[in-house]
C-alpha cells in the first residue's frame, strides 16, 4: 500500500506538470491528498511490527522527521528546479524521484521482519498477540456453530409445525382425530417430503437442518480467506470506534493541527503585516524555522517518551515487578505504570510550552532581528511537532497491532478537519478581532489540547491491557 501510494502520487505530479487545465489539476489535487493520507497508516503498521516498545517512540519520531525536512527542503529543491527550468520541471522532477521511491520501497520493503527470518523484536508480545488471536478465534467458532445450531433447531421447529399443521387439516377433511395436544413433538412424517416433491413452497424446509452446513462445505479456501478479511477488517474498526482513547486523542489532534497549519498558513503574512519584514520572500526565510525546529521537536519527543518508558520499567523492577522480565515487564501489572500515559505527559509538556512560545512570538516588536524572529517561529515548531508525532504513535499503542491502520486512519481524518478549521475560520476569526485573536484562538487550541490529553496521561498500552486480562481468564485447553 506504501509503495503504491507514493507512485501514484509520483504519477498524478507528472501530469501535473503535463496539463494547464484549472478543473483537472483541482481532480488531481483531490486524488492526490487521498492517496498521501494512505501512507501514515502503512508507516504505523510498518514501525510497530519492527521496532519493540522500549525503541518506537525513537525511530518513530525519526520517521516523523522526515516531512519536516521534506517541507524545509522541498520548496528550496523544487523552486530551483522550477526557477532554471520552467513550472513544469518543478512537477516532473519529483514526479520522476517518486516512481523510484516507489519501486525502491517495493522491492526492499518487508511487512514483517519475521518474513525475512528475523526474530520478532517483542518475543513476549509476539507471543501474548498470538494467543490472544487464537482465544478471539477460538471464541468466534463457537459463536458461530452456536447460531448454526440455532438456525437448524429453528427451521426443524418451523418445519415440523408446518407437518403438524398440515396433518391436522387433512385429518379434519377425513374427518380424522385431531393432533397431539400442543407441547407435544409429533412423529415424523413424509408430509414434508411429499410437498417438497410436488414443490409446494415448503420444499426449503426439507433440508433446514443442513443447509448451512452445506454452505460451509461449499465454501472454497479462496471464499473463506476473504471472509476472515471481511471479519478482521469489522473488528479492528469496532476496536477502534468504540476506544475512549482514541476518540480522545483524535479531538485532540484535531486541535493540535489547528495550531500547525494556522502556524504554516497565516505566519508568512503576520511577519508582513505585525513585524514589519519586506516581502513574502524574505518573510518565507524566517518561517523555514517553523519545519526545522518541527524536525528537532518531533524527533527528541520520541526520544523523551522511550526514556520516561525505560525509568519506568527501571523502577518497576526495582521494586521486584518485573522479575518475569520481558518487553515491558511481567510483574504486578496492576500496579504498573501506564506506558501510553508517559508518552501523554511528554505531550502534554509540548502544548504548555506551545502556549509559550506563542506568547513569546506576539511579544516580540515590530523590527525585531531576522535571527530572533527565526528563533521564535524554530521554537514554536518544536512545540507543535513533538505532540503532533506522538499522539499518533499513541493511537498505535493503544489498540492490537491488527487495528493500528485503524486508529491512524482516524486519527488522521479528525487531524484534517482541525487542519480545515485554521483556514476560513481562522481568517474569519482574524479579520474580526486582528492578530490577537488570532493568537488567543491558536492558545486556546492548544489548552483545549492539553485538557484532552490529562485523561490519558495514566493509560496503559494494548499490550499491557491485554496481560492483565490474560491473567484473569483460564488457560486455553
Amino acid at each position: 500500500m506504501l509503495a503504491g501510494g507514493v507512485a501514484i502520487t509520483a504519477a498524478i505530479n507528472l501530469v501535473f506538470g503535463a496539463t494547464s487545465s484549472v478543473p483537472l489539476w483541482a481532480a488531481l489535487w483531490a486524488v492526490n491528498g487521498a492517496l498521501q493520507g494512505a501512507g501514515a497508516p502503512a508507516c504505523a503498521m510498518l514501525l510497530s511490527r519492527w521496532y519493540p516498545p522500549r525503541e518506537r517512540g525513537t525511530y518513530w519520531g525519526a520517521w516523523n522527521a522526515g516531512s519536516n525536512l521534506g517541507g524545509f527542503l522541498a520548496p528550496l529543491l523544487v523552486g530551483g528546479v522550477a526557477a532554471a527550468f520552467g513550472w513544469r520541471a518543478g512537477f516532473f522532477v519529483p514526479g520522476v524521484w517518486g516512481l523510484g521511491a516507489g519501486a525502491a520501497l517495493l522491492w526492499a520493503l518487508a511487512d514483517d521482519p519475521v518474513r525475512l527470518g528475523f526474530a520478532p523484536p517483542d518475543p513476549q508480545e509476539s507471543a501474548r498477540a498470538e494467543a490472544a488471536a487464537e482465544r478471539d478465534e477460538r471464541a468466534h467458532g463457537a459463536a458461530v456453530e452456536a447460531a448454526r445450531q440455532a438456525r437448524t433447531r429453528r427451521r426443524a421447529d418451523d418445519a415440523a409445525a408446518a407437518d403438524a399443521a398440515a396433518m391436522a387439516a387433512t385429518g379434519a377433511d377425513a374427518g380424522a382425530p385431531a393432533p397431539a395436544a400442543a407441547g407435544s413433538k409429533p412423529e415424523a412424517t413424509t408430509f414434508t417430503a411429499a410437498r417438497a416433491g410436488a414443490g409446494g413452497g415448503g420444499g426449503a424446509t426439507s433440508d433446514s437442518g443442513t443447509e448451512s452446513s452445506q454452505d460451509e462445505a461449499e465454501e472454497t479456501p479462496q471464499e473463506r480467506q476473504r471472509r476472515g478479511k471481511r471479519a478482521a477488517l469489522a473488528a479492528s474498526f469496532s476496536e477502534v470506534t468504540r476506544s475512549r482513547g482514541i476518540w480522545l486523542l483524535a479531538i485532540a489532534y484535531f486541535f493540535v493541527y489547528v495550531v500547525r497549519q494556522g502556524a504554516t498558513s497565516w505566519l508568512v503574512f503576520y511577519l508582513i503585516e505585525e513585524k514589519g519584514v519586506a516581502g513574502a520572500a524574505e518573510a518565507a526565510a524566517r518561517v523555514s524555522g517553523l519545519e526545522l525546529g518541527g524536525l528537532l521537536g518531533g524527533t527528541l519527543a520520541g526520544v523523551a517518551s522511550d526514556r520516561a518508558i525505560r525509568a519506568a520499567k527501571a523502577r518497576q523492577h526495582a521494586a521486584g515487578g518485573g522479575a518475569g522480565g520481558g518487553e515491558e515487564g511481567d510483574g504486578n501489572d496492576e500496579e504498573e505504570e501506564g506506558l501510553v500515559g508517559k508518552r501523554v505527559r511528554v505531550a502534554m509538556a509540548y502544548a504548555a510550552a506551545g502556549v509559550l512560545a506563542l506568547a513569546a512570538l506576539r511579544a516580540l516588536p515590530p523590527g525585531s532581528p531576522p535571527i530572533v524572529l527565526w528563533l521564535a517561529i524554530a521554537c514554536l515548531g518544536f512545540c507543535i511537532y513533538g505532540p503532533q508525532m506522538l499522539l499518533g504513535l499513541c493511537g498505535a499503542e493503544l489498540v492490537t497491532p491488527a487495528a493500528v491502520g485503524a486508529s491512524q486512519g482516524v486519527l488522521g481524518l479528525v487531524s484534517y478537519a482541525g487542519a480545515a478549521n485554521a483556514g476560513a475560520p481562522l481568517a474569519h476569526l482574524q479579520g474580526l478581532l486582528g492578530w490577537d485573536g488570532y493568537f488567543l484562538a491558536m492558545a486556546g487550541a492548544s489548552v483545549m489540547a492539553l485538557l484532552l490529553l490529562a485523561p490519558l496521561a495514566d493509560a496503559k498500552s494494548r499490550v499491557q491491557v491485554d496481560r492483565l486480562f490474560a491473567r484473569r481468564l483460564p488457560p486455553l485447553k
